[in-house]
């Protein structure tokens, strides 16, 4: 049972008008949350004891600039005349201070503004299968918009987590990954998945076959959950400055595909068990202080169906390893603000009565790649310097704006 925690929510959004090509203001404001309930970027609660917190120092890095600002007001910022564009919003808030919501990044702020960032990605094959450009490379992609940006994927296809785990004899750990992360600012990882096929066995199911595999699940979920936090443990003890990023997988059998395969009466027990041992797993991985959860599962409604993004029954297609890079970039403080946008909810929750000052960051030393030849603009401009993708097709779920898969408004403010 998760205990009760005192967190500060920072929410941010941002609001564009439809049809026009530049965003609205992109707004925010830091929050004292009482309940603490908040555990992913999608997993957030605000309620009555909240109350706005002030003199917090906010940056909005552009890929050709950067702006600040202040909480004020009651915990409110803002940034105006914001235009299409990737963003990364850095508060300066104590890395002592857990984020409860697990997305925000400590690391990648400073990587940005000393102008080199180093990713490295690892895990099962949804880091490498389905696409010619997988999430890591669009995160890496993405990133270099900041700074530049090199990537190296240490994924493999078909392994499981416990042959990760420091010490296995599959070397993956100690001959692959510690070499790599030595010298990383931001760390991903997707891992589990086999571990699930391994007891559950591959669809489609027999209702005898689930049942019995369901009863013998519990110490098979705590050896997967144990694996994980092994491998995350040792991974931040090799570098403990580096941004480690989980990513929660979505709930594949929201599909027709695997509605079809698996038919009409079993398909609701199987969409529910997955969505039980997802929710579970970020729930369990949620409590643990230096780990990013790049909230996949959350990012969508469960009636969404996300055939659209599947390359098979258990990978992501382009368009699903866009999602997925999405995803993992919000997890880093990453804003995506593009054209015929509606509402772009950011919350980050911290686990502590009071904010203090992080480590000091001159954003004065910051040389975007994209401010080469071009001083004018304070916060972004309209052109796309990733060199893979418009701005306009960041948006891989097509609601990137609203967590339930919808356009309204979720926020207690709104555009105004």
């Amino acid at each position: 049972m998760r205990q009760a925690r005192n967190v500060f929510l920072i929410v941010v959004w941002v609001c564009v008008t439809a049809a026009v090509v530049s965003a609205d203001d992109l707004q925010g404001a830091i929050y004292f949350d009482a309940d603490a309930n908040s555990i992913s970027l999608y997993e957030q609660d605000f309620s009555g004891p909240d109350q706005g917190v002030d003199g917090v120092d906010v940056i909005l890095f552009g890929h050709t600039n950067y702006a600040e600002s202040v909480t004020a007001g009651g915990g409110g910022f803002e940034f105006s005349d914001v235009g299409p564009g990737r963003y990364l919003l850095h508060l300066d808030v104590g890395g002592t201070h857990e984020c409860v919501t697990n997305n925000r990044s400590l690391r990648l702020p400073f990587a940005v503004v000393e102008g080199d960032v180093k990713v490295v990605a690892f895990g099962d094959s949804n880091g490498v299968v389905g696409s010619d450009v997988p999430y890591p490379q669009h995160v890496t992609n993405y990133l270099g918009d900041f700074a530049d940006a090199e990537l190296d994927n240490q994924s493999i296809a078909g392994s499981l987590a416990r042959e990760w785990v420091p010490g296995a004899p599959e070397g993956y750990f100690d001959d692959n990954l510690l070499p790599a992360i030595a010298d990383a600012d931001v760390i991903t990882f997707t891992l589990g998945g086999n571990d699930l096929l391994d007891h559950f066995g591959d669809p489609p199911f027999e209702l005898a076959d689930l049942l019995l595999a369901l009863a013998t699940f519990p110490p098979v979920f705590n050896e997967i959950k144990g694996d994980i936090e092994e491998i995350a443990a040792a991974v931040h003890a090799a570098n403990p400055d580096a941004d480690l990023v989980y990513l929660v997988y979505p709930v594949f059998a929201n599909s027709e595909l695997w509605a079809e395969v698996n038919g009409e009466d079993l398909i609701p027990m199987v969409r529910q068990l997955m969505t039980t041992i997802f929710g579970n797993m970020r729930v369990e991985f949620s409590d643990i202080p230096y780990l990013i959860l790049a909230d996949i599962m959350g990012s969508v409604s469960p009636e969404v169906m996300i055939d659209e993004f599947l390359y098979d029954d258990i990978h992501p297609n382009d368009a699903g390893h866009i999602w997925y890079a999405n995803e993992v970039f919000k997890s880093l403080g990453g804003i995506i603000a593009g054209e015929e946008k509606a509402t772009l909810e950011r919350s980050f929750g911290f686990d502590a009565a009071a904010l203090t000052p992080g480590e000091s960051l001159d954003p004065g030393d910051y040389e975007p790649p994209g401010a080469i030849g071009d001083d004018d603009d304070t916060t972004g401009d309209d052109d796309d310097t990733a060199g893979d993708d418009d701005a306009s097709d960041d948006d891989a779920t097509g609601d990137d704006d609203d967590a339930d898969g919808d356009d309204d408004d979720d926020t207690d403010g709104g555009c105004g």
